[in-house]
């Protein structure tokens, strides 16, 4: 990650721990009883259910399938809530420029779609949340700044359009928490110079826990 995205995903990190710091919440309940034959309870998820998980996606040409040579970036900070309702992201790009409006998005470095996505690393697959251009913008709480080349959401059940979701349609984030919280999704950013499949992406892992 380059001294620049280093400086503003540190400023992100202060504006969203303000923001989701009266979000912290009850664990969920029933909780699973632990004990040594629950081999497959994630390490930590105790912590989580207290505080709520950290996630990031380092984004490059690299791990865009198949892989795109070029010298852009992005990255993305997430905070899933402790209720496991609520994804808040912060998106922040180096190299695409991002525009609020969709008739500016004419240059081939301008954005012209962020999702959400599911599959496992080296492999293409549906979309879970459209965040930013077609085929619609989902998240109601989406925001653009072009100052600071970032785009802010919160992803939940609200956002879906559809109890039966295509291949390109929104899906409910508590359907598929688990595969965003173990490496199952990714993110990826697309541009007119890279529209199919895109010029950026980034598997999503924890931070922490």
């Amino acid at each position: 990650m380059i001294p620049l995205l280093r400086t503003k995903i540190g400023a992100a990190a202060l504006a969203l721990g303000a923001t989701i710091g009266v979000e912290i919440a009850p664990a969920p309940t029933p909780l699973p009883t632990v004990t040594t034959a629950t081999a497959t309870t994630p390490s930590g998820d105790w912590l989580s259910w207290i505080f709520g998980t950290w996630l990031i996606a380092d984004l490059d040409g690299a791990q865009v399938v198949p892989p795109v040579d070029i010298d852009t970036s992005a990255v993305s900070l997430m905070w899933l809530n402790p209720s496991r309702t609520r994804l808040y992201y912060w998106i922040l790009t180096d190299g695409v420029v991002l525009k609020a409006n969709f008739a500016d998005r004419t240059q081939p470095e301008d954005v012209t779609q962020i999702h959400f996505h599911l599959a496992p690393p080296d492999q293409n697959g549906p979309h879970l949340l459209n965040v930013f251009g077609p085929p619609s913008e989902d998240d109601l709480d989406m925001t653009v700044s072009e100052t600071w080349q970032l785009v802010t959401g919160i992803w939940d059940d609200g956002d879906v359009l559809t109890n039966t979701p295509g291949p390109g349609d929104t899906r409910r984030l508590t359907d598929h928490v688990d595969d965003v919280r173990n490496g199952g999704a990714y993110l990826q950013i697309h541009t007119n110079r890279n529209p199919t499949p895109g010029e950026l992406r980034g598997r999503i892992v924890r931070l922490f826990w």
